[in-house]
């Protein structure tokens, strides 16, 4: 019983810290270069989308949460036959804030990344999935009352077999995203 006030105690003071934080909703739009040799020579680097979401838990620390995805056609080593590759991801994680002047914040951080991998080509059609780890530094600005842009680099390293080989589905990645914070 005293477990369950106790934990209900703490959950109203984080719950009641995070209504009185800040919040951001982003959408953010990147470039992608996988870091596996074999992965970059048959896909190549391209366009990463998806959205953003962060919550102020303490001072200048914020619970970060993105989902993004990335889809490429490249070509099979030996028969050069279309394949298609789409990654989904879900990164969830800490960022901290340090202001640079009033309307300009340095974030960096670090999370688990969950990725689901899907391949199909003439050979056939593997999936699969894998959590990993990825780190994400940035410069915030905040243009007007609620409207923020953020320039960012974010490195992931999600490591998976979907047929008999090791393959590293993370990589480099930097964009921009724009927003709204409450």
């Amino acid at each position: 019983m005293k477990k369950t006030i106790g934990l209900a105690a703490l959950l109203a003071v984080c719950l009641g810290s995070a209504l009185a934080a800040d919040v951001a909703i982003e959408a953010k739009v990147g470039y992608f270069s996988p870091t596996d040799k074999d992965f970059r020579s048959i896909y190549g680097g391209g366009v990463i989308y998806g959205g953003e979401a962060r919550l102020g838990i303490f001072d200048r620390v914020m619970l970060w949460v993105e989902g993004k995805y990335f889809q490429k056609t490249g070509k099979l080593s030996f028969t050069q036959e279309d394949t298609t590759l789409k990654l989904t991801s879900g990164v969830a994680g800490l960022l901290y804030a340090m202001p640079l002047a009033t309307f300009v914040d340095l974030y960096g951080g670090a999370g688990l990344d969950y990725v689901s991998y899907s391949e199909s080509n003439i050979i056939g059609s593997v999936s699969k999935s894998g959590v990993g780890l990825a780190a994400k530094v940035g410069l915030s600005l905040t243009l007007i009352q609620h409207l923020v842009l953020d320039g960012y680099y974010e490195f992931s390293t999600v490591t998976m077999t979907p047929a008999d080989f090791k393959i590293n589905v993370g990589g480099h990645e930097v964009g921009l995203v724009v927003g709204v914070r409450f």
